[in-house]
């Protein structure tokens, strides 16, 4: 049973929402928002279409883009497995040519080293071989005369 506040609340002044009544007023809130709103929806519903329609090409399209991609990667990964052994020669004799140059610098530092050492060993060999020969020569000269510390 309707209230007399809801009787009366149906003739408010015509500035509320609501499809207009006989007398200028909503005569059902209710009911004139629905009528009101179908025609709007009724207008939407062409573009809610074309929306949709625009998802569904959207998600077709992702769908192409995604096994393009897939073909692609497969297209790449058989191509770098097909040059793998021809990039792994490559690497093996850059490593090889490094190598070389290494073990080529190494045996020029050492062969510069030993020619240093053979420098110093004849410089020193002369100084050593006049000593020598000098020790020798005294010892072959005699026995040294007995000296105070070979006293009894």
């Amino acid at each position: 049973m309707p209230r007399a506040r809801d009787l009366l609340n149906r003739f408010r002044p015509s500035g509320t929402p609501g499809a207009a009544g006989a007398a200028g007023v909503p005569a059902d809130h209710e009911a004139g928002a629905a009528e009101e709103l179908a025609a709007l929806f009724a207008a939407l519903a062409p573009t809610e279409r074309e929306c949709q329609d625009l998802v569904d090409r959207a998600a077709a399209d992702a769908g192409h883009i995604r096994e393009e991609a897939e073909a692609e990667a497969v297209r790449l990964v058989t191509a770098a497995r097909d040059r793998q052994p021809e990039e792994r020669a490559a690497v093996v004799a850059r490593l090889r040519e490094h190598g070389e140059a290494e073990a080529a610098a190494t045996t020029a530092d050492a062969e510069r080293r030993a020619a240093e050492v053979r420098t110093v060993a004849s410089e020193r060999t002369a100084g050593c071989v006049d000593e020598v020969v000098g020790t020798v020569r005294a010892l072959l000269a005699g026995p040294a005369p007995p000296g105070p510390r070979d006293a009894p």
